[in-house]
């Protein structure tokens, strides 16, 4: 799947600055609120939405954060990735 077929959209400065030359990062300087309103507007379309990883807010910040990433990071792995038929990303 190439970089045209996917979008990231985020008010979040680092995920431009980390993943902006690789991806397509839609950057926004604006509150969650209208992120989430774009977000609608992309659904009403007829896009596809993944929404970010929850994570786990009962652990403490650094295995939240490394939770965080990991589920990111297979999220990514699966856009980016060519498939025939059901796959399943561990």
């Amino acid at each position: 799947m190439g970089c045209g077929a996917y979008r990231i959209l985020t008010n979040n400065p680092l995920v431009k600055e980390r993943l902006g030359t690789d991806h397509r990062v839609d950057f926004r300087d604006i509150p969650v609120e209208a992120v989430f309103e774009e977000a609608q507007a992309y659904a009403a379309a007829g896009h596809e939405l993944l929404s970010h990883p929850l994570g786990n807010p009962a652990l403490p910040a650094d295995e939240e954060k490394a939770l965080r990433r990991k589920l990111a990071m297979k999220g990514l792995r699966a856009l980016t990735t060519e498939v025939d038929g059901q796959t399943i990303f561990e």
